[in-house]
């Protein structure tokens, strides 16, 4: 049951990590509330706390145009998929991503920024994103070709 509270969480729905963090403590809390029994961590065994950084690298890769962007998307390393849809994301508190932000600010395609926008990147793997985004990519370009 807390599985599936916390799986139909949509992270996109918040303002910022804090509040997304805020709302998962309160459906524990919650959950918690009502157990008769509280599950326990066996004893002798500890909770290892990690910490996490990302470290930004630049790639030396820049696209101008929407057929560069789709050549260097489908080579580059996946972390910087991630890095351009999930940290984007969490990092500015925004609710898109970087990719979809710069197609529509600087190439000035609405349309294919909200397609890439929709992409939820908590249901899938960061490749079938590379291979949904490059798919999109295609058809504005296959468009532009028949125009």
């Amino acid at each position: 049951v807390l599985g599936e509270k916390l799986g139909i969480l949509d992270p996109y729905e918040f303002e910022s990590l804090e509040s997304l963090r805020a709302e998962i403590v309160t459906i524990i809390e919650e959950h918690l509330s009502v157990l008769q029994i509280i599950p326990r961590a066996i004893y002798g065994e500890p909770f290892h706390f990690m910490q996490s950084r990302i470290i930004e690298v630049p790639t030396g890769l820049a696209a101008h145009t929407l057929t560069e962007f789709r050549e260097i998307l489908g080579t580059v390393d996946s972390s910087v998929i991630y890095y351009h849809t999930f940290e984007a994301i969490l990092r500015l508190g925004r609710k898109k991503g970087d990719f979809s932000i710069w197609v529509e600010e600087q190439l000035g395609l609405p349309e294919l920024a909200q397609k890439i926008s929709r992409l939820d990147p908590y249901m899938t793997s960061l490749e079938i994103i590379r291979h949904r985004i490059l798919k999109l990519c295609d058809e504005v370009l296959e468009k532009r070709a028949l125009e």
